[in-house]
């Protein structure tokens, strides 16, 4: 059986300025999926050992992040808002004082 491909999927209005957990965790996976699934295959085409070393560490730590945010899911209530009022207008500024 051949592999599926991954595609990250949104859902209308998934930057609307909020989110809830569950929602979070629906679009992040997918997300850490296809880092996973693009690192696999650059192994197979990178020489640079340079890049293979990061390929190795993303596939491990994404793995371990998509197992980690799967198993939260689990346990949050479908409307929580704890993650309320999310600016999401992707302009991202770091500040500093």
């Amino acid at each position: 059986m051949a592999k599926e491909k991954t595609k990250e999927k949104t859902k209308s209005g998934i930057c609307r300025g909020y989110l809830t957990d569950n929602e979070y965790l629906e679009h992040m996976i997918p997300h850490h999926q296809v880092a996973v699934d693009i690192s696999i295959l650059l192994q197979k085409t990178t020489k640079n050992p340079g890049m293979h070393e990061i390929l190795r560490k993303i596939i491990w730590v994404q793995n371990y992040e998509i197992q980690l945010m799967g198993d939260m899911t689990k346990g949050l209530p479908e409307n929580d808002m704890s993650t309320s009022e999310i600016n999401m207008d992707r302009n991202y500024t770091i500040t500093t004082d």
